[in-house]
């Protein structure tokens, strides 16, 4: 039997037909620039996907003047990262925290923004009303506890920023509009 990975939510639905192989081949993950604000560590690391009882994980690792990035599997109460062997160099992708938690089909609120046009009863146009709605989408999750014991959730597709006292965790953009 096949195992069946998870994966982001895109618009055709979760893509569940994807193997460990699969997410390993994708390309390394661009981190976006509206979280370049945040005081850069020198560890990062990216949930890409994975089954009730493991996650595939990217950690980024800076080190000699440029970023490295390495993916591992990592199972419950294992710590993420480790040392690997890239050509002559031996880097280590250690961060220091513990997966807790795997949730493969969480259920992770997003918002829509609609706005509609006012208008009176000759259709004038008087402005706009802006609402916000409430949805929910099936995505993956972890929890992660750092080296001080704190818990931290993680949705698929965001990024963790480890400085040497501080864990930043960088949600994605879960906001749209809709015009009317």
């Amino acid at each position: 039997m096949r195992p069946y990975l998870f994966g982001n939510f895109t618009s055709g639905g979760s893509n569940t037909d994807i193997t460990t192989k699969d997410l390993l081949k994708k390309p390394e993950a661009q981190l976006s620039s509206d979280i370049e604000g945040i005081i850069p560590g020198t560890t990062e690391f990216i949930l890409k996907g994975g089954t009730a009882d493991m996650a595939l994980i990217q950690v980024r690792k800076f080190y000699k003047d440029k970023w490295w990035a390495e993916s591992f599997t990592v199972g419950k109460g294992e710590i993420i990262g480790g040392e690997k062997k890239i050509g002559k160099e031996t880097v280590d992708f250690h961060t220091y925290c513990r997966l807790i938690k795997i949730t493969p089909l969480a259920s992770k609120p997003f918002f829509t923004k609609k706005t509609t046009a006012l208008q009176n009863e000759k259709n004038d146009f008087l402005g706009v009303s802006i609402t916000e709605e409430k949805h929910t989408i099936s995505t993956s999750q972890v929890t992660f506890e750092d080296k001080t014991g704190e818990a931290y959730n993680v949705w698929i597709g965001e990024a963790v920023k480890l400085g040497t006292e501080t864990v930043t965790v960088c949600p994605a953009t879960n906001t749209m509009s809709t015009n009317q």
